[in-house]
């Protein structure tokens, strides 16, 4: 082999290293751009799926309270006509055990 191949194989041989440590370095920069943007996704996501739960939780909170609202402005009512009802039957009441004590002093 002539000294000329032989010099022309190392130069290829050199030249392919460095291309290795190139592709090499590349990947690794590729890797951490990668990794990066991932961790910058993910935090995205997060902060958008925690907004969204707190919405949600929002809503949740303030429907529970227009049930209770609601609920106790029933309650308030029933136990409204429940104390009318009850004054009503009260007089009957009164009447009757008046009526009763005079028919027995008779």
């Amino acid at each position: 082999m002539s000294k000329e191949s032989i010099r022309k194989i190392t130069d290829a041989e050199e030249k392919a290293k460095e291309i290795v440590e190139a592709a090499k370095e590349r990947a690794k920069a590729l890797y951490a751009e990668t990794e990066q943007k991932s961790k910058e996704d993910r935090e995205q996501l997060e902060a958008e799926t925690e907004q969204k739960l707190r919405q949600m939780l929002d809503e949740m909170r303030a429907q529970s309270e227009e049930i209770l609202r609601r609920s106790s402005e029933s309650a308030k009512k029933e136990a409204e006509n429940m104390n009318k009802l009850a004054e009503f039957h009260m007089e009957e009441a009164v009447k009757a055990i008046v009526w009763g004590i005079k028919e027995q002093c008779q």
